[in-house]
């Protein structure tokens, strides 16, 4: 236990804006129990909780004797603990699940939307889509159904239009249900920036919101569009395209099986890289900015990025000031 406080007060020193973004709480184990620690490496909501997860938007998730509920940043328990699974705060609104059925609550614990679905989803443009038996529609925030019950799958509602699958094939709706491409597509992404990763034919390309073809198909992966700038892959290798479908960094970084495509993405100006067998990060103009050195690594998120290396598990800067945590 002594290791994790020095290296959670490690951590502070290094990263402030790191604890910072998580409320100056730090959940640690020690055996087999759970509590927090502040950003000086003391002890400051002692638990002890059976797990416990990050705060967001104020409120952590606790697990106390199997079931879950929600203390706040001086660890008083501001939702008593009685639910079999939770979902960390968004928007306001927490899924929480009792008795195999799921609903929705307000920070101040009061359901908001009565538990009665098989499974749901986050809130993403006011929208979250739920699942009865084996179709998904999507509630509104007041829990009123906007979309029926019809789909195999769904994604996230993005610029007011959302993936979904009929069948083996997908296409988008908007917020009413009303198709806006009709389903043609053996797989599609989320919009972002405006444009859509879809694939046929076993090739990827990009749409605008009117599902005309902006980047031809050609691509055997091709992920989202984060600053302008999409991960796809040739071949077995990695490149960057811009809106354009150009090339801004030509394919030459090694492919990682079962490796999720959002970790490739440009955030914070720069993207994970497998370089010769080994994890680093470029910027946009594929400048090494860290030499390829992990056995896997994660895009920045508050100034750090995850990384692996023979077991251990750590956090990176963007300089390079690296705390291993276990």
């Amino acid at each position: 236990m002594k290791r994790n406080i020095v290296l959670i007060f490690c951590l502070y020193c290094l990263f402030p804006q790191f604890i910072h973004a998580q409320y100056g709480l730090w959940p640690v184990k020690e055996g087999d129990k759970w509590h927090y620690i502040d950003r000086s490496g003391r002890t400051a909501i002692p638990g002890p909780y059976d797990h416990a997860r990050l705060h967001h938007e104020g409120l952590g998730a606790v697990d106390y004797y199997g079931y879950w509920g929600f203390i706040d940043t001086l660890g008083k328990i501001k939702i008593n603990p009685q639910y079999s699974d939770v979902y960390d705060f968004s928007d306001g609104l927490a899924a929480v699940q009792k008795e195999n059925q799921w609903g929705f609550l307000d920070m101040a614990g009061k359901t908001i939307i009565p538990l009665q679905y098989t499974e749901v989803r986050n809130f993403s443009d006011s929208l979250a889509a739920f699942r009865l038996g084996t179709k998904w529609g999507f509630i509104d925030r007041a829990g009123k159904t906007v979309i029926d019950p019809q789909f195999v799958e769904t994604s996230n509602f993005s610029d007011g239009i959302v993936a979904v699958r009929i069948g083996a094939i997908w296409g988008y709706v908007d917020k009413k249900g009303n198709y806006t491409i009709n389903p043609q597509f053996e797989k599609a992404r989320d919009f972002k920036q405006g444009l859509a990763a879809v694939r046929k034919n076993n090739k990827w390309g990009y749409i605008d919101k009117q599902g005309k073809i902006v980047i031809p198909f050609q691509f055997a992966e091709a992920g989202n569009f984060t600053e302008d700038l999409a991960a796809v892959r040739i071949g077995k290798l990695w490149g960057f395209i811009n809106r354009e479908g150009k090339y801004e960094i030509n394919p030459q970084y090694d492919d990682e099986f079962g490796m999720d495509i959002r970790d490739r993405e440009f955030t914070e100006g720069l993207a994970a890289v497998k370089i010769a067998g080994r994890w680093g990060f470029i910027d946009r103009t594929n400048k090494v900015i860290l030499p390829g050195q992990y056995t896997s690594a994660r895009k920045f998120h508050d100034g750090l990025a995850e990384i692996r290396d023979s077991g251990n598990r750590g956090y990176t800067s963007k300089s390079g000031s690296v705390l291993w945590t276990k």
